[in-house]
């Protein structure tokens, strides 16, 4: 009978490491997909600076794409998924709140982008996007 216990306990833990690894399969390629969304909206509203062609209507869509991205980002990182992917840095979970800062500073400049009423008020929230993003992936992304 105690055997027949701890075979059941045994049994559970494994079910219950599967389940987790599982789960934080899906994360990586949660994670994936909204950086893959947001990389997108990015490169669209990246084509439009580029060809001096500003529109607000345009710029407020591809924006809030990416904050919502950003937002999304967040929970995609709990305690516990450092083994999910080997592209996130360990310093996420290590210096979270760097990563939720450089993340927050982001999410602002994406906001301030969707806002943008002219040329040069995208562009500026448009570059203080790509000095986060570029910060926040030198520091917590492993992209080599």
């Amino acid at each position: 009978m105690r055997l027949q216990k701890i075979a059941a306990a045994l049994l559970g833990l494994a079910i219950g490491t599967v389940a987790v690894g599982s789960a934080f399969a899906a994360l990586s390629e949660d994670r994936a997909a909204n950086m893959k969304h947001i990389r997108y909206a990015y490169g669209q509203l990246y084509q439009m600076l580029r060809n001096d062609s500003f529109d607000p209507a345009t710029a407020q869509q591809g924006a809030t794409a990416i904050a919502a991205g950003l937002v999304q980002l967040k929970d995609l990182f709990p305690a516990g998924s450092q083994t999910a992917d080997d592209r996130a840095s360990a310093d996420i979970w290590n210096n979270r709140p760097g990563f939720e800062a450089l993340r927050g500073t982001a999410y602002e400049a994406a906001l301030s982008m969707a806002k943008a009423p002219d040329p040069a008020s995208f562009t500026d929230a448009f570059q203080k996007l790509g000095q986060a993003c570029r910060s926040c992936h030198d520091k917590f992304a492993n992209l080599n």
